[in-house]
Formats: structure tokens, C-alpha cells, sequence
């Protein structure tokens, strides 16, 4: 966040913590170990001193990543028994049981959320004074197959998406996370038959098939347009600081396996909890 320092997830069970160091006029890296697979994604806590990563193995870590001459003293963020001394010092190790494809701090970092491959969301509380634990996470089950991709839109709000090709909202209702909305309205899609079909629209159908969804010759006359603007799984998710006002984005753009960048508007809080069972 400060700019001065990045961090890089490396499929050799590590972290690689990025510095530009002026003597010798060149970027260099620490490395954060004591994974046992991929680290699929990092995440900075709004601090710049703790790096959350989440793994392939199953776990999320929360690691100490002040490097001396670039950041301040640090402070005592989860209270005296956590040093800050060492560069990479485990914080806490959260067990999810399945793989970690993404996560991101809340505007104050005083959540951590990250998505799994088992179709879950997890909210993980982050509060000063206090090491995180495993007991604290809210896990919400997901409507639909597992999302690749996560964005805070506000402090109480994360839109997520992946593999329903459907950014879905995920709201705090209370003190408890719930799922919300889905962005893209799906409607009914009319198929056009191959007898009314110009040779055109039916040579660019098969071209548009197998550039988004992977479909050849022999198999795309029986796959269906899928309902949803993307036609793949989304893959990314952005918002611009244009786009926010009072702590809230208004809009975002997802882009897809399908080669589409989709501009959605993000729904208020009341709007976003309509369908949100409080029970």
C-alpha cells in the first residue's frame, strides 16, 4: 500500500517479500516459508507490517513483514507477545481445509475474507490487541460452484466471483456474513435454429464457442449459450477509487475466461440484503 515494497505467491511453498534497497540501487526479496504447497494469494494489511497468504495446502497464515529501513517502528498491532523483530514470523495459522484461491483485507483491515475451492466464503475478524484465531472465521456456504476472485466494495461488503461466471454480493447482516444478490440477472436465452441460421452466424458461433468456453468442432452444436454475460469463469474483479465515495464503490468490471470486461453497478446494502435469510 505504501508502495514501497510488494509481495509475490510462488508455487515453491514461499513468499517472496519485495524491497527497493538504495545502496545497491536494486530490488531485492526475503523469502516467508512454512508452506507445504502452491501460495495461491497474498494479501497486505492496511499496516504494511502483516502479510495475510493463503495456500493449495489448506491454510491461511498471517506472517510479520516489516523490513527494516523501509517501514517505521512497528506497532504493537496484535499486542505484546507478537514481535515484529523478524521479517516472515508466523502471527496465526487458520486451517480451511481446502484450497485458498483468494482473499483481501476489509478497508480498516479488521476483516480478513478469503474463498476456498469447497464453494465457501470465509470472514476471518481481525481485531487489535488480539491474534487471530481459527474459532472466530464465519464461513457462509455458497449458492453456487466456487469463486476464484473477491473485492471489498465497502467495509460491509464483498462481491465475489468465479466459476458461476456471476458476480454474487456478500453481505454483513448484523454479526453475521450472509450471501446476497447475484449482479447478472440470468435470463432465458434463445437459441437460434441451425435452419434459420446463416452459414455467417453459424461459422461465427462455432469461432465464439471455442475462443470462450473452449468448445471444438465436434461438440459445440450441443452446448447451449449459457445464460450469464460471461460465458467462462470470471477471473478477475477491479474497482477504482473514481468509482467510491463515502467508503463505497459504485461500480465494478469483472473480466472473464471469455475474454469479456463487464462494467456492473453495485447494489446499496438494503438492496444487496433483500434476499438475505437473518435466521
Amino acid at each position: 500500500k505504501n508502495e514501497k515494497k510488494f509481495a509475490v505467491a510462488s508455487g515453491q511453498s514461499c513468499v517472496a517479500v519485495c524491497h527497493y534497497e538504495e545502496e545497491s540501487n536494486w530490488w531485492v526479496s526475503k523469502l516467508v516459508e512454512g508452506f507445504q504447497s502452491t501460495v495461491l494469494t497474498v494479501a497486505w494489511h492496511s499496516s504494511d507490517i502483516v502479510l495475510a497468504a493463503g495456500s493449495s495446502d489448506g491454510t491461511v497464515r498471517l506472517f510479520t513483514a516489516a523490513v527494516k529501513g523501509v517501514d517505521s517502528k512497528p506497532s504493537q498491532i496484535f499486542g505484546p507477545d507478537v514481535s515484529f523483530k523478524k521479517m516472515g514470523a508466523e502471527i496465526c495459522c487458520i486451517n480451511s481445509n481446502a484450497w485458498v484461491q483468494d482473499m483481501a483485507f476489509s478497508p480498516s483491515s479488521n476483516v480478513l475474507a478469503y474463498t476456498t475451492q469447497d464453494s465457501c466464503m470465509h470472514f476471518l475478524p481481525v481485531v487489535s490487541g488480539a491474534v487471530p484465531t481459527e474459532e472466530s472465521v464465519q464461513s457462509v456456504r455458497c449458492s453456487g460452484l466456487p469463486h476464484r476472485r473477491l473485492l471489498f466494495v465497502a467495509e460491509d461488503t464483498v462481491v465475489a466471483g468465479g466459476h458461476d461466471n456471476n458476480p454474487t454480493v456478500f453481505a454483513k447482516a448484523g454479526e453475521q456474513w450472509k450471501e446476497g444478490m447475484k449482479l447478472d440477472a440470468a435470463k432465458e436465452v434463445k437459441q437460434e435454429s441451425s435452419a434459420s441460421a446463416s452459414s455467417r452466424s453459424v461459422a461465427f458461433k462455432k469461432f465464439e464457442m471455442s475462443s470462450s468456453q473452449g468448445i471444438d468442432d465436434n461438440n459445440s452444436a450441443s452446448v447451449a449459450v449459457l445464460p450469464t454475460i460471461h460465458q467462462n469463469s470470471i477471473s478477475g474483479l477491479a474497482a477504482c477509487e473514481a468509482w467510491s465515495s463515502g467508503g463505497r464503490s459504485s461500480k465494478i468490471v469483472s473480466v472473464g475466461l471469455d475474454g469479456r470486461l463487464v462494467f456492473w453497478p453495485v447494489p446499496s446494502l438494503e438492496e444487496a440484503m433483500k434476499n438475505l435469510s437473518l435466521s
